[in-house]
């Protein structure tokens, strides 16, 4: 294993943008992924506090490169991270907590190969709805390829709104279809819709799967697809179903886009006939908050709620404070949660118990407990800690 730090520069043969100095400085690399891949994922590390390259600098020392292994050429599948305590807090392409959790989990798979020491320290808990979410934009992303469809898949993406992502799902992708499929015949793409469906629907119900094998074993129907094995009409009436699978299983999710922004707020609706309380997605949508802006999805509020304060009584309602992009606090008060009424009702809440909307903020603000989840006892007017906010959640104040 090296204890030197490697200084990584973008290779010369990707075009004259490469040739300008972009440079790299990282404390290491790790191969990482499926033990039988036929290329090599390779994330390079920094340490905190050490600084994150710029998104140019990554996007240039991130591109296609070929190699030559064993008197072979094959991808190199490169990515960056930044690690803080022995976890990933911020990546280039991807999300954070699957990035740190799968190298934790493939290291091993290479460990004869390996360079340096093994960064990632801690695993984290998954952000289940935001690999839904990511999932669900990259299918739809593809079609925009198909014409006839083209407009209406892409008003789905900008509308940034879940509800929509699902009924085009729903309503107009159907792989099973010779206008669909024929734009997906391919090994590379095929193999990718099948790791993608399979990895977040086992996700969904808490289990972590990270190479091909593992989502072989859980579900045999996709074993030839993910092993790039040659396609038949059969292959993608697989697929189909599989999506169909993924939109079935969502029937629970409730989200509402917040006002004003690119961010939904996602809830599990219990009386969804989809809806398993043994489910990692459904014990996690308690108000999570997701920036939707295609491409760069993110956490924007993860809260995990003590329960148990919320039992027996109607008087103690969540309320939800997060940032806003300017930095100023914004809420979002369910008056009839445990019912699965979702919609935000902070303003008529806020005026039957005679609390002040803006003078609310500006106390949490000056209190700075952004790390905190809230109740409000209506009967005593009182702002209760009822929870933790999840350490993935972007925090911008």
């Amino acid at each position: 294993m090296q204890d030197n730090k490697p200084e990584l520069i973008a290779d010369s043969h990707m075009g004259t943008e490469s040739m300008v100095a972009h440079k790299i400085k990282c404390d290491g690399y790790v191969i990482h992924g499926s033990e039988n891949s036929t290329d090599k994922d390779i994330l390079y590390f920094i340490v905190d506090p050490n600084p994150f390259p710029s998104f140019q600098d990554c996007s240039v020392f991130c591109r296609s490169v070929k190699i030559i292994e064993n008197g072979k050429e094959i991808e190199e599948n490169r990515n960056v991270a930044l690690i803080q305590d022995g976890i990933i807090v911020k990546i280039y392409k991807g999300n954070e907590d699957e990035a740190n959790n799968g190298l934790l989990k493939t290291y091993a798979n290479h460990l004869t190969k390996q360079e340096f020491e093994h960064p990632i320290k801690n695993t984290v808990e998954r952000v289940t709805i935001l690999k839904v979410v990511r999932a669900c934009r990259a299918i739809l992303t593809y079609f925009t390829k198909y014409k006839k469809y083209r407009a209406q898949i892409k008003e789905t993406l900008r509308s940034n709104d879940f509800g929509h992502y699902i009924k085009t799902l729903k309503d107009i992708i159907d792989i099973s279809d010779s206008s669909f499929y024929e734009l997906v015949n391919n090994k590379d793409m095929i193999k990718s819709f099948a790791f993608q469906l399979g990895q977040t629907l086992a996700l969904i119900k808490g289990d972590e799967l990270y190479t091909k094998n593992e989502i072989a074993q859980e579900f045999p129907e996709l074993r030839p697809m993910l092993m790039r094995e040659p396609s038949t009409e059969n292959t993608f009436k697989i697929i189909e179903s599989y999506k169909t699978k993924l939109v079935d299983c969502l029937g629970f999710v409730k989200s509402y886009k917040v006002p004003n922004t690119t961010w939904n707020i996602f809830f599990s609706d219990t009386s969804h006939p989809s809806f398993d309380s043994n489910f990692l997605l459904c014990k996690q949508l308690k108000g999570v908050i997701i920036d939707m802006k295609p491409g760069v999805e993110f956490c924007q509020y993860f809260p995990s709620l003590d329960e148990s304060m919320l039992e027996g009584t109607t008087e103690l309602i969540p309320m939800h404070v997060f940032e806003k992009s300017n930095c100023n606090l914004d809420i979002w008060i369910c008056t009839d949660y445990k019912n699965n009424q979702f919609q935000d009702n902070s303003e008529s809440t806020l005026q039957q118990v005679g609390i002040d909307r803006k003078s609310l903020l500006d106390k949490l603000s000056i209190d700075k407990s952004f790390d905190s989840v809230f109740g409000l006892d209506i009967s005593s007017h009182e702002i209760k800690v009822i929870g933790k906010r999840h350490s993935l959640s972007h925090k911008i104040a």
